[in-house]
């Protein structure tokens, strides 16, 4: 998706400039961006979901193995995972 968080923060930030978004794609609520939310200095903790199959198809291993490494990585700096 991006080298980074904050290429990813950049992305979502023009794409909800003006309404650009849900011009384009409009199942996309008409939101703004509200950058505050999205600071490194947040200390809110965050609840994410995650699979490693989708049901139908078996992911292959190293895709597997990045979920697990990813989730360890959030429990670990406190948020949520379910």
């Amino acid at each position: 998706m991006a080298r980074c968080v904050d290429d990813l923060e950049l992305v979502m930030r023009v794409w909800h400039e003006d309404g650009k978004m849900h011009n384009d794609d409009s199942v996309v609520p008409p939101l703004s961006w509200k950058s505050n939310i999205y600071t490194s200095s947040s200390k809110k903790k965050l609840k994410f979901g995650y699979f490693t199959d989708d049901g139908y198809f078996d992911s292959c291993a190293a895709a597997k193995r990045a979920v697990i490494e990813t989730v360890e990585a959030l429990k670990e700096a406190g948020h949520e995972v379910v």
